[in-house]
This record gives C-alpha cells, sequence and structure tokens, in this order.
C-alpha cells in the first residue's frame, strides 16, 4: 500500500493527562517528518469522544475511522505516555494487532498481556522486562494498540462489551471482549516488548516496567515531572 492513513483514536473520560498530551502533539511532528516504513505517504487524523461508557467510546471511534477512510487505527488511552516514533515502532512489524504490554496502576505493578492458561481462566502475566522483539499474546489491554482496519470486516457487533466472568467473579473489560472476538477469528496479536518498556501509565506517578514484580520497599517512585 502506498498510504498509511491512521487515525490515532483516545476515548475520553473527563481528564487528559499532561504527559498524553504533550507526546501526542510529538507524535503528529513526527509523523509529518517520517515516512511510516514501507509506505510512501502518511495521513493523520486525531479522533476523540467523550462519555462515561468506555465500550461505546471505543466502537464509536472505529466506525469514525472507517468513515474516514482511514487505513489504520491507534488506540491511545488519555493517561499514557510514549515515545514520539510510537507508530511507527508498532507499524514496522506488518501485524494486524500489535500493541504494547503496559504497567497497571498498582503497586507492586503487573503487565496487561497475558497467555493461555487452561487452569485459570484469567490467563498467566506475560512480561516484557529482559526482553525485546514480537510476542503472541492471548490478551492484552487496548491502552496502545494499533489496528489493520480491515480486521472489522471479519468481527461481529459488538465489537466491545463488558462481560461477567464467573469464576473470577468480576466482569472483564471491553478489551478482553475485543481479544475474544479476535481469538475467534483468528487473528493473532501482538505486542512489542522493546516499545512497552517506552510506555508509561499516569496516576499518582507514572507507572513503569521497572515497578512490575518487585518489592515494594524497592521501588523509587518517579513523580511525575521526574522522567
Amino acid at each position: 500500500m502506498s498510504l498509511f492513513n491512521l487515525a490515532i483514536a483516545t476515548p475520553n473520560l473527563g481528564t487528559v493527562a499532561t504527559e498524553y498530551a504533550l507526546c501526542l502533539a510529538q507524535t503528529c511532528l513526527f509523523m509529518q517528518k517520517h515516512v511510516v516504513p514501507g509506505y510512501k505517504q502518511n495521513g493523520l487524523i486525531v479522533l476523540s469522544k467523550k462519555s462515561s461508557i468506555l465500550p461505546k467510546l471505543r466502537h464509536d471511534l472505529v466506525e469514525d475511522a472507517i468513515a474516514a477512510k482511514c487505513t489504520h487505527l491507534l488506540f491511545i488511552d488519555s493517561d499514557q505516555s510514549f515515545p514520539a516514533d510510537i507508530v511507527h515502532r508498532l507499524a514496522q512489524h506488518k501485524k494486524q494487532v500489535v500493541g504494547c504490554n503496559i504497567a497497571v496502576k498498582t503497586l507492586p505493578s503487573n503487565p496487561t498481556a497475558r497467555n493461555f492458561d487452561p487452569t485459570h481462566s484469567g490467563g498467566h502475566a506475560v512480561y516484557s522486562n529482559g526482553k525485546s522483539g514480537l510476542e503472541r499474546v492471548w490478551r492484552v489491554g487496548c491502552g496502545v494498540l494499533l489496528l489493520d482496519l480491515s480486521i472489522f470486516e471479519k468481527l461481529p457487533k459488538p465489537w466491545f462489551d463488558t462481560a461477567w466472568n464467573a469464576e473470577l467473579n468480576d466482569f472483564t473489560g471491553e478489551d478482553w471482549y475485543f481479544c475474544e472476538l479476535l481469538d475467534k477469528a483468528g487473528i493473532p496479536i501482538y505486542v512489542d516488548h522493546a516499545a512497552s518498556k517506552l510506555i508509561g501509565h499516569v496516576g499518582q506517578f507514572v507507572f513503569e516496567h521497572q515497578h512490575i514484580n518487585q518489592p515494594q520497599s524497592q521501588l523509587r517512585v518517579i513523580r511525575q515531572g521526574e522522567r
């Protein structure tokens, strides 16, 4: 293909982090100056919708990107920090679904990516520390996730929803619901471990992979503005 026509799509639940806004501006500038590898030209639109219903936000953002004739959509949540070349890092793999394994906002933290575990419906954690390159995974969050929009021709609606998991005695989020649809359609999901370690999850401070699987007493708190 000659045109990489991207929609950067952010569900907005009310606020955006300063780190996100700065990173988004830098990414847009990078896209203007550097063509995505394997393409002759970039196209870019930035989409955001505001609501309290996250599955609807993600669904509507995909619909808007398809209506705008985009070829790809990059979900980036409003509480993420990311490098200016995040699009190029993910797009170079030429995968239909590739994203980042993000540290969740708890201490000690955990990664969002999971691999299938027949003994536990929540799967088992996939760690990015000490790894690089791609790894196929069973589940991952949509916080930073690049999608080839052609996949939605193969997926039934709703594309995003919440569902009750009796084994976990809890709801599963719209991202896991989406991953389940991908799984049923035979569409593999990948995470880029090198890119994952450049992602921050902005809460009381910026959660990163150094906060995963470490005793809380040994954590060095990185507050906003220190990075």
